[in-house]
């Protein structure tokens, strides 16, 4: 039985709808793959699976640290390019409106019953005293910060522990960042696979056996 030409029509688009719908379904089960599930499900480690954005998130995070710390010149460069003049003036006016109520603080937990028992001018000299020392005070410990920012923080370590415990945040990072790239990449997978199912039926039609390829076979009994 030999097809007409509405039904060869309708198999071409069968056969385009069928491959976009392949490539559709192929790249977002791959976009999906890397973010889903965010936590390991199975048993481990081989029979399971965890998307591999959260899979590999803490060895990300490094990644980008190192990267990062690398073109920065190091944490202890970043810090002097605050300018720490401009940081330790900035942490002196903050100071400088409380340092009444922090040398009460201190005093109070240290020496109560001599701070409560002395005059109020000899307070004002202390407070005046403390203003004074103040800018060199901060401007010494901002400069020992700077030299020595490696080791006050661990980055490594506060990124593992944070990455580690949730590495959903880390898929949630990527998915933000790249949700329009990763739309795309899928709508291409069906376009892609329209395209393939379309030369493929092509092939079928323009090759040496095309005039059979429109035939059907009908059986018959006896």
């Amino acid at each position: 039985m030999v097809l007409s030409s509405l039904e060869q029509v309708w198999i071409v688009l069968a056969a385009v709808a069928c491959g976009a719908a392949v490539g559709w379904g192929t790249n977002a089960l791959a976009v999906w793959m890397l973010f889903k599930p965010e936590r390991f499900v199975g048993h481990p480690p081989w029979l399971g699976w965890q998307g591999v954005i959260p899979r590999r998130s803490v060895a990300i995070a490094r990644a980008c640290l190192d990267a990062s710390l690398h073109h920065l010149h190091g944490l202890e460069q970043v810090v002097r390019d605050l300018d720490p003049d401009l940081l330790a003036r900035h942490i002196v006016s903050v100071l400088d409106e409380r340092v009444e109520e922090l040398v009460d603080e201190v005093m109070d937990a240290h020496h109560p019953v001599l701070w409560e028992n002395l005059p109020r001018r000899v307070r004002e000299q202390v407070y005046a005293w403390v203003r004074r020392e103040l800018p060199r005070r901060v401007n010494r410990l901002v400069d020992d910060i700077a030299h020595h920012a490696d080791d006050l923080v661990d980055f490594y370590e506060v990124l593992e522990k944070e990455f580690g415990e949730h590495p959903e945040r880390m898929a949630e990072l990527f998915r933000c960042a790249g949700q329009h790239t990763f739309e795309r990449l899928i709508a291409w997978g069906a376009l892609w696979g329209g395209c393939w199912a379309s030369s493929r039926v092509f092939c079928m039609c323009s090759g040496p056996r095309a005039g059979s390829g429109w035939r059907v076979r009908q059986s018959t009994d006896g």
